[in-house]
């Protein structure tokens, strides 16, 4: 059996972790992951899940569940049949109350904020989502026992008082606000013959979305929104993982320039170790690519190691920048074909390019280079050197490797 929720609603979280913490963890995030929200997930002392995504107290979501046979039941079936059936509880204020087919939890919460901890709230107001989870083999009759699994997102903290998280989500408009009909009871599981089953954020494709940044402030005696804080977090929140098709690598792919950037996003995320233990996708990327197609070659003849002695030395440094390519998972390149460009289209051949978007096996291949020639580091003055360059070319690999081969003092040139 399926559930499902689907409509327009708020995913809000606020996340509580000690300020020396957020320090720390904050240089880690990259492109490739993790995103900040994987950490503070990680690393938070407290979190509060204030909405995943729908409200049981509006008409902007609907729910259904399909059965095995694929029969489909519908909301009306539980507001028209099983709410009859339920008795309302005398409820104190306190605990959960019940409200229909809802069961709505207004207890206060287990632990606030601290003065050595932020807040650090995330929320994403969307039109249009959904929440789909498996509940197994269930059987029709047990859906007499649905209940929706509420949070009150006004509820206090320990103290009884207004918490942090409430200040700073319904205090603060981001949910119980006008658009969404002053809706306050998140639904955040559902509950099948006695059985609960806590429900994941909704997936949405577009959303408005921001992250603020709560500190505490030793003159208010209370933690306050720090506007510029928050501008100050580290991107990204979540890392968005490519999954591409094999098709997806067709015939000049790369005129298609957001899609390219989608490519070199895909390739980045990838271990050197995938790069190696993939060629069909290294190989339609280089065949299929513009740039690249021109420069790769027929033969399968293996490459020797060049000793920079013979008369064309471009090839002999084209041969071993084409070796390492082939040692971390890019074969294909013909040395002779690139050693053949004129100079300014060697200042046009990007290595980033070469390297598929990778931001590691670029370097790994500058790093490889450089220590072939015994260049371990180098510091510049000025213009940055080869090592430093985050684009280098074709034409920048040659310069390095010829102001090392014309030096006669470069240890490489004492063996």
């Amino acid at each position: 059996m399926q559930f499902e929720i689907a409509g327009k609603g708020v995913v809000c979280n606020v996340y509580y972790i000690e300020k020396e913490k957020l320090d720390e963890i904050s240089p880690l995030t990259t492109e490739t992951g993790p995103g900040l929200k994987d950490l503070l997930i990680e690393h938070s002392d407290y979190i509060i899940n204030v909405s995943r995504g729908f409200f049981s107290d509006n008409s902007q979501s609907d729910f259904r569940f399909t059965l095995s046979n694929g029969e489909t039941i519908e909301q009306s079936f539980f507001e028209d049949n099983v709410a009859d059936l339920i008795e309302e509880d005398d409820w104190d204020g306190t605990g959960p109350e019940l409200s229909g087919y809802s069961i709505i939890n207004h207890a206060a919460r287990d632990k606030d904020a601290t003065t050595t901890q932020v807040g650090i709230v995330e929320y994403h107001h969307f039109e249009s989502g959904k929440i789909s989870i498996d509940l197994g083999e269930c059987g029709e009759e047990s859906l007499t026992t649905f209940r929706l699994l509420c949070e009150s997102v006004d509820r206090a903290g320990p103290s009884g008082n207004m918490d942090l998280a409430t200040t700073a989500t319904y205090g603060d408009g981001v949910v119980g606000i006008e658009d969404y009909e002053h809706a306050e009871y998140a639904i955040n599981g559902i509950q099948i013959a006695g059985k609960d089953y806590p429900l994941p954020e909704a997936t949405f494709d577009k959303s408005h979305s921001r992250v603020w940044l709560w500190v505490y402030d030793e003159d208010e005696k209370m933690h306050l929104m720090d506007f510029f804080g928050s501008q100050a977090l580290p991107d990204p929140w979540v890392v968005d993982f490519i999954d591409l098709k094999l098709d997806d690598l067709y015939e000049n792919f790369d005129q298609d320039h957001p899609h390219l950037r989608r490519v070199h996003k895909f390739f980045n995320q990838q271990s050197l170790e995938w790069i190696k233990e993939n060629p069909e996708y290294t190989s339609r990327y280089l065949n299929n690519h513009t740039s690249t197609q021109k420069l790769l070659g027929q033969s399968s003849e293996k490459l020797e190691l060049p000793d920079f002695m013979g008369e064309n030395r471009t090839l002999d440094i084209c041969t071993l920048l084409c070796m390492f390519l082939e040692a971390f998972g890019i074969s294909g390149y013909d040395p002779q074909k690139l050693s053949a460009l004129d100079e300014f289209e060697m200042e046009l051949e990007d290595l980033e390019t070469h390297t598929l978007g990778n931001e590691l096996l670029l370097k790994s291949l500058k790093q490889s280079f450089c220590m072939h020639f015994d260049v371990i580091s180098t510091i510049s003055f000025g213009e940055e050197s080869f090592q430093e360059m985050s684009h280098p070319s074709l034409a920048d690999a040659i310069r390095f490797a010829n102001e090392i081969l014309d030096d006669p003092d470069a240890s490489f040139n004492q063996q």
